[in-house]
């Protein structure tokens, strides 16, 4: 009702920022305060910005509320018909639901930045996995790579009753086209160095790897 709106600070009627500011240098700072306000000199002062706002905030004017989409889950899990203990198993299941999960991307021409993958064991709470990317990838490969590092360190204390692979972060893919000689691209732009990147920091952790930097060696590939 009038009384709840009433109460609260001018910056909740939405106004723009200039707007707002100068009528609380005019000591208006609740919206109690805007609407008590002479009407017939709120358009000359203000424009129709003000007026437009309180009739909103009271119900006068009918406003069209836009709906935002949920953002997209991909998510994909496997519930086994028999419990799972040997890792090379484990890690076939695995590489399945990846290749489902690249599928679902590369369809909305979007890549994981980050991965989650949970075992759910017989005995015990699930386990959990994350891996991190340094550039938006569907490729299942890659994908599959960087999660297999974080899962040699990954301790099961039971059989595997069901696996789940979730992208919990993600960014649209970049399209590139090829060029013929690779001499004039920015280092920054390289995959083999992202793909470099995703490994280094797979083995020795996210806040281990920051930045990449030449070497004084006199075997380019060493440099």
């Amino acid at each position: 009702g009038r009384a709840a709106v009433e109460s609260l600070p001018i910056a909740a009627l939405r106004l723009s920022e200039p707007v707002c500011e100068t009528l609380q240098q005019l000591g208006v700072f609740r919206a109690g305060d805007a609407f008590a306000l002479p009407r017939d000199q709120l358009r000359s002062r203000f424009g129709p910005e003000l007026l437009l706002r309180i009739d909103q905030a009271l119900g006068g004017v009918v406003e069209v509320i836009e709906s935002v989409p949920p953002p997209p889950d991909w998510t994909v899990s496997t519930q086994l018909e028999h419990p799972l203990a040997q890792r090379a198993l484990i890690e076939r299941v695995v590489e399945q639901l990846i290749d489902r999960l690249a599928h679902l991307l590369s369809a909305q021409n979007a890549g994981a930045l980050q991965l989650t993958c949970r075992f759910d064991c017989q005995q015990g709470p699930p386990a959990v996995v994350e891996a991190g990317l340094f550039r938006p990838s569907s490729d299942p490969r890659h994908l599959l790579e960087i999660l297999q590092m974080r899962l040699e360190r990954l301790l099961l204390t039971s059989p595997v009753s069901a696996v789940q692979v979730s992208v919990t972060r993600h960014g649209p893919l970049e399209r590139r086209q090829q060029v013929l000689f690779e001499s004039g691209s920015l280092l920054e732009s390289s995959w083999e160095l992202a793909a470099l990147v995703d490994r280094r920091a797979g083995r020795l952790g996210r806040e281990a790897v920051v930045r990449s930097r030449l070497v004084a060696e006199a075997q380019p590939e060493l440099a």
